[in-house]
């Protein structure tokens, strides 16, 4: 084997270091299946509300945060600090379901075509919902390609 592949514990034990890759590989799946998997959770409750077609007037209020900028009114849309964030965005960077994903579309049928403006996520200014998903899904899958060959090499 070679130098500094086994590693000798506190406790007299050996270790490989293959055991500790894998190790981190697990978590940095279980990691990002948890955050997706909260944020949907998260946005569930709402997207129930917001796709009853009824007129209850708490699911209008969910259809209408479906709607919320996170900005604070039509004159903080000329600031340098404007926003434009919709719940849509946030799913669609967090790689929530598709079933959330389309209750948002059709909560709030604009936002599939509004543009993110986000000082959180300055590179990623002007993106629309789709190319965050899309983005997002591509980093997914390869980390999960690399975390299934990481131990290899």
């Amino acid at each position: 084997s070679d130098y500094g592949s086994i590693r000798e514990e506190e406790d007299g034990t050996s270790r490989s270091r293959e055991d500790d890759t894998s190790r981190l590989t697990d978590a940095s799946v279980f990691l990002n299946e948890s955050h997706r998997d909260s944020i949907s959770a998260l946005l569930e409750p709402l997207v129930a509300a917001a796709t009853m077609e009824d007129d209850d007037p708490a699911n209008a209020m969910a259809r209408m945060a479906c709607a919320a900028t996170g900005s604070h009114g039509p004159s903080s849309l000329t600031a340098a600090s404007a926003s434009c964030l919709l719940p849509l965005h946030i799913a669609s960077l967090h790689g929530a379901s598709h079933k959330i994903l389309e209750g948002l579309c059709r909560a709030h049928p604009h936002g599939a075509k509004t543009p993110m403006i986000s000082s959180l996520h300055p590179d990623r200014h002007g993106a629309l919902p789709i190319e965050l998903f899309e983005e997002g899904r591509a980093g997914r899958e390869v980390n999960s390609a690399s975390d299934a060959s990481f131990a290899r090499l």
